[in-house]
């Protein structure tokens, strides 16, 4: 068998105990059957079983499904004789069947079963589990089997764990629970973590001899955390956490009492326990057929939506173009109008829907791209020579740590602890990313990235806040050229700065120095800054050279620049003069404030002021540098004239000699 990939007996060679004509086929024989591999939407938990496809095609093919009831052969004894079920809070399990089995054998399904589990990657472990984990893919409810006679004072109990409650499952994992785990316990001890694995203390063996079969409805959320908490995902917690058909639990059980009953002998009590206080009530929608044609653009008329609710299994009443729609248990992803508008073109058909060339929304709707700007953004610097990095949004606490401005925010439930807290900054990701880059001989690097930064807000109730951060990293020492080779320092870093803002349309950038920074400011309020970063952080990453970083928060510089509308600008068909000034000035003013007095003062004329020379000489006083600037005047409908020229540069020097006192030379 396990030759042929049939099943695990490798035990000599494989016996059939139905009589066969010598000479049929195996694969005639075997009769396997042809796969389907279905890809399914988080959403339609419906469909995580034989059942819900074939609901599914029966809507499409006009074929109706065939129930049939479950046919059960019941002996003289009771199940609520022989144990007691209670849930303590309805809000964790909906519903609870079971039902008990006595005289059972435990033993290896026939061929037939275990060549369909083995068909869709399910192995055969017994006919007890192997009949539990069929009807769950038929079906979609999720079952289990209790070793009757490991139950402590024939109870079971639904509740929440104690907190350190713990349980060893079925895998071998010991698990140390809390308060917010559903358990199946007895008297004395948790027998199952509910919905997600059994436990070692009461599962099937080959000594079972009775079993309590478990069919029940637990709360998603309660199921979906403690799948994540434990790192344990099993067929059973993916169904119960998209939510399950809460009146399939009694046909599933009674499903599995039939089919074990098909192929192995047992008894099997003549009555079931069925806890279902509040039954649930089947979600009530109302659908505008006027409105549904409007939104789709389609043209449907009272009687096809009446035919496409029927093949829903949606029970309705209208009254012309108003119905009340109730919706089936198992589609628990219908909660709105607008999702049976998406029914109706899914069953309709979306290539049956006609298409218009006129489309008519209302300008209310409109709204501002939140990404051109950083789009902009990150055209500029990839054109400019800068890599896009990505890094992840979770931190461990020595990343965290590492800027300490802004207290991260821990998160409850972390993957691990590399992932224990959310990004309070960039710097930490694109550290990582230059240590990976600098170790593999990459000496040159200039990196940045967008993203969303979270701190918490001691000020608002321990909230949180999240902005959209750019930082910007640069690290080497020179780039190797025959002529201009080009190193990284404090004026790349403007230049790079200033050439990304000149881009995206950001005026009256100002670069002011401090003691250990340099801030940007736009209308005197600050929007990001410049650093050397720290020694401690970069040997925390292993990097060995210098890194200078700018952090930007991109929430404080969309509040502070307006909407720039790009305009084309005619280049000049006319020579251009230009005129160079070299002059002493003292070093306390910058080059920012310079070339606004020029620029102010230059005239109409005046296109482009460049600092093509800084030089400084001990001859010179302790305090004073000498500058040199070059200035293109250009008019775009004539030649200009010296003259003209003249009177601007007359202005330009004046007005320098009388705000900073400069000597030319």
């Amino acid at each position: 068998g396990k030759e042929l990939c049939l099943n695990d007996d490798h035990d000599g060679i494989m016996i059939f105990k139905e009589k066969i004509k010598i000479g049929t086929p195996l694969k005639s024989y075997l009769k396997r059957l042809a796969i389907l591999d279905i890809d399914l939407t988080p959403n339609r938990g419906d469909c995580f079983s034989h059942l819900g496809v074939s609901r599914e095609i029966s809507t499409f093919i006009n074929k109706p499904l065939k129930n049939k009831e479950p046919n059960l052969i019941t002996s003289d004894f009771q199940t609520d004789k022989n144990i007691s079920i209670s849930i303590k809070d309805n809000h964790i399990c909906k519903r609870y069947s079971a039902i008990l089995l006595q005289d059972i054998t435990v033993q290896p399904s026939p061929l037939w079963l275990k060549e369909r589990l083995n068909s869709i990657g399910c192995k055969s472990i017994n006919n007890v589990v192997d009949v539990a984990n069929y009807i769950m893919y038929d079906l979609g409810q999720p079952l289990h089997a209790f070793d009757y006679d490991k139950i402590n004072g024939n109870s079971l109990i639904v509740r929440l764990a104690k907190k350190g409650e713990k349980i060893k499952t079925i895998n071998g994992d010991n698990l140390k629970l809390d308060s917010k785990d559903i358990v199946i316990s007895d008297d004395k001890k948790p027998l199952a973590l509910a919905g997600v694995i059994g436990g070692s203390n009461s599962h099937v063996t080959n000594d079972t001899k009775s079993i309590i079969i478990e069919s029940a409805v637990f709360d998603e959320v309660h199921i979906r955390r403690s799948s994540k908490k434990y790192d344990t995902s099993t067929e059973s917690s993916k169904r119960f956490e998209r939510g399950i058909d809460i009146e399939c639990s009694v046909l599933a059980m009674k499903k599995f009492v039939e089919t074990f009953q098909s192929i192995s002998d047992c008894k099997v009590a003549n009555d079931f326990i069925d806890l279902y206080s509040n039954v649930f009530e089947k979600n009530s929608i109302k659908f505008n057929l006027d409105d549904c044609n409007t939104y789709l653009g389609t043209s449907l008329t009272v009687n096809e939506a009446k035919v496409i609710f029927k093949k829903l299994n949606i029970v309705f009443k209208n009254n012309i173009n108003n119905f009340n729609c109730q919706v089936p248990t198992y589609r628990n992803d219908l909660k709105d109008e607008v999702d049976l508008y998406e029914e109706i073109a899914r069953i309709y058909g979306y290539d049956n829907i006609p298409t218009k060339d006129v489309f008519v929304v209302p300008y209310s709707t409109l709204v501002k791209d939140s990404h051109q700007k950083e789009s902009s953004i990150r055209n500029c610097l990839s054109n400019t020579g800068f890599n896009e990095h990505y890094s992840n949004s979770f931190y461990s606490k020595k990343d965290a740590s590492v800027y300490k401005e802004c207290k991260p925010i821990k998160v409850k439930n972390p993957l691990s602890k590399e992932f224990e807290y959310l990004r309070n900054s960039m710097l930490p990701g694109l550290l990582k990313a230059v240590s990976y880059n600098l170790n593999r001989k990459t000496n040159y690097i200039k990196i940045y990235e967008i993203g969303s930064c979270q701190t918490l807000d001691e000020s608002k109730y321990n909230l949180s806040n999240e902005n959209r951060h750019l930082s910007i990293l640069w690290c080497g020492d020179e780039v190797k050229h025959w002529k201009h080779p080009h190193c990284i320092d404090i004026y790349t870093i403007k230049g790079d700065l200033q050439l990304l803002f000149d881009k995206i349309g950001v005026k009256n950038v100002v670069f002011k120095y401090t003691s250990n920074d340099i801030v940007l400011e736009i209308n005197s309020n600050a929007v990001g800054r410049i650093v050397s970063v720290n020694k401690n952080i970069l040997n925390n990453y292993n990097i060995d050279c210098d890194v200078f970083a700018f952090d930007m928060n991109l929430n404080n510089l969309y509040k502070n620049i307006s909407s720039v509308s790009k305009v084309y600008e005619k280049y000049g068909q006319f020579p251009n003069i230009t005129r160079d000034i070299s002059f002493i000035i003292d070093n306390k003013y910058n080059h920012l404030d310079i070339t606004d007095t020029v620029y102010g003062n230059g005239g109409k004329y005046l296109k482009e002021v460049v600092l093509f020379d800084y030089y400084i000489n001990e001859k010179f006083k302790n305090n004073e540098k000498s500058l040199a600037y070059s200035l293109v005047f250009e008019s775009m409908d004539r030649t200009l004239k010296d003259e003209e020229v003249n009177v601007c540069m007359d202005n330009i020097l004046s007005s320098l000699k009388k705000k900073y006192n400069i000597v030319l030379r």
